[in-house]
């Protein structure tokens, strides 16, 4: 069921009529037969849904490949196409386009400025991962990025191809669109705790969402790049050699949430900077020398242990400088604290070597975020 049909030649959206238009325009067409369906060219008819979104339907539907949509998958099309003419571009709906394989697509909404073609889908019907990468695959074929909002949450947290969770409220007739927290896993997120708070990160209305995102708003791995407070949290041991109290760093928390609002702060462990190749520098900037004296804290550097056979980055007495093994962070994990703070920016290597290294942090780093102080300023507001 179109938003869009054809005047003549002339492409026309349900979305630009008011309600008295939108009368009008239905008497005169069963006067004089005016409208015709873009896929078919049979005859069309203006109607309302019971959501209140005027649409266009088949006279005659035979032969026609146009699938039929919901209500709710109607009102979330018309709401996107108005959203991204209030962004400010050029907006087409039902739009038909082929691969330079030959592949057609047919976009929900194509939103179009200058060069840059964005296709806006509405996924009401379940669709598994392979099959929005495939979709995904033809669009970007075309030059045209692809954009989804799935009502069931079987989404990627890729930057390739950028899924988020569409809400309806139904007292509101509003739609939310939601963005995965680094608790979702698709996995284990279905129909019956797509609700639960923890999975979302955030939560934006579907036409500041599409406002905001054709503007610069909705970014991946937002942190990259910035400066963030940096928070050490150590513990107090007792060095197994002198005996005497010395402190240990546990690890490091890079407070994203101070930078940006909502965004889930990063944790790393002292050992998943190991093997980094700007490590000498990175280590220096996070362990001065001066504040792990005032901290009674000891040097952060490579030791060799007879144990384990080999160096590895550890943490000394501030005393005697004897490593303090692994086994030591077990046993005081409970009593770490954060003892003071640095500077620093958070690099693309610093970010992809805590993901090759397997750490927690690199799933809080690749994530979508999205900035809504981009859409006020959009706005004006």
């Amino acid at each position: 069921m179109p938003l869009k049909c054809l005047l003549g030649e002339t492409p026309i959206f349900g979305f630009n009529y008011s309600i008295e238009e939108w009368e009008r325009l239905k008497s005169e067409n069963r006067k004089h037969k005016l409208l015709f369906m873009p896929c078919c060219h049979v005859r069309a008819i203006p109607k309302t849904s019971k959501l209140g979104t005027n649409f266009f339907a088949h006279a005659k539907a035979e032969g026609c490949e146009t699938a039929a949509e919901s209500a709710e998958h109607l009102l979330a099309k018309a709401t996107i196409a108005e959203a991204a003419k209030l962004a400010g571009w050029t907006v087409d709906t039902e739009v038909r386009g082929v691969t330079v394989e030959g592949d057609t697509w047919v976009a929900d909404v194509l939103a179009m400025k200058g060069q840059s073609k964005v296709a806006i889908e509405v996924q009401w019907s379940k669709q598994a991962q392979v099959e929005t990468k495939r979709r995904q695959a033809k669009y970007a074929e075309s030059g045209v990025r692809g954009l989804w909002l799935m009502r069931h949450p079987n989404l990627l947290v890729e930057q390739e191809t950028p899924t988020f969770r569409l809400r309806f409220d139904e007292s509101a007739r509003t739609f939310f669109v939601q963005i995965p927290s680094p608790r979702y896993h698709p996995e284990f997120v279905g129909n019956h705790n797509k609700n639960e708070p923890s999975y979302w990160q955030q939560e934006i209305g579907l036409s500041d969402f599409v406002v905001g995102a054709l503007n610069g708003a909705l970014k991946f791995a937002p942190v990259i790049g910035r400066r963030l407070p940096a928070s050490i949290s150590t513990a107090p041991i007792s060095c197994w050699r002198c005996k005497k109290t010395t402190r240990i760093v546990h690890g490091v928390t890079f407070e994203a949430c101070k930078v940006l609002p909502e965004h889930p702060n990063i944790y790393a462990a002292l050992y998943d900077f190991e093997s980094l190749d700007s490590g000498a520098t990175l280590l220096a900037a996070l362990f001065p020398s001066h504040l792990l004296r005032k901290h009674e804290i000891g040097a952060i550097k490579d030791r060799y242990s007879r144990t384990m056979g080999g160096s590895y980055l550890s943490n000394g007495c501030v005393h005697c400088d004897a490593l303090q093994g692994r086994f030591y962070d077990h046993d005081s994990w409970y009593e770490a604290v954060p003892t003071y703070t640095v500077e620093l920016e958070l690099s693309k290597q610093l970010a992809s070597h805590l993901v090759e290294c397997e750490s927690e942090a690199g799933h809080d780093i690749f994530r979508w975020w999205f900035d809504g102080l981009t859409v006020k300023g959009v706005r004006g507001g």
